[in-house]
């Protein structure tokens, strides 16, 4: 019996295992996340910058205590909640280190709260930001 290549077994196993949301620990070891502006878009949606790099290289609200090789932000899942914008990176190989900007349905009013949640539905604050300018420093 024929066995698999190597490289496709270690492809195939990283793949799995390393696509998952990252906790607040995890996101403040390879430098932190930040949200940088919102901007309301002609079509009415929200369009929100992120700043993160996990890949440990830059420090965007910390210094960075671990470097991540290989991986990169497969999703910044969004949630928008009555009061709320929650966001929760999750990794996979081989992509990019930065986190996109994301969009999302229009909110109520000109501010919302930020905050980063943990897969285990623990919330962080990340302030209070003004829908047409820069975030505020909670």
């Amino acid at each position: 019996m024929r066995s698999l290549p190597r490289w496709l077994v270690l492809s195939l196993l990283a793949a799995c295992a390393s696509r998952h949301g990252m906790t607040w620990d995890e996101l403040q070891a390879v430098g932190g996340f930040k949200v940088e502006t919102a901007t309301l878009a002609k079509d009415g949606r929200l369009r929100i910058s992120l700043r993160c790099n996990v890949a440990g290289v830059e420090s965007v609200t910390v210094a960075p205590r671990r470097m991540n090789s290989g991986l990169g932000v497969a999703l910044v899942r969004t949630t928008v909640t009555d009061s709320a914008v929650l966001f929760t990176v999750s990794l996979g190989p081989g992509l990019p280190a930065g986190c996109p900007s994301v969009e999302t349905a229009r909110l109520n009013g000109t501010v919302f709260r930020a905050a980063y949640r943990d897969p285990s539905g623990a919330q962080h604050p990340l302030g209070t930001v003004r829908i047409d300018g820069a975030a505020s420093v909670p």
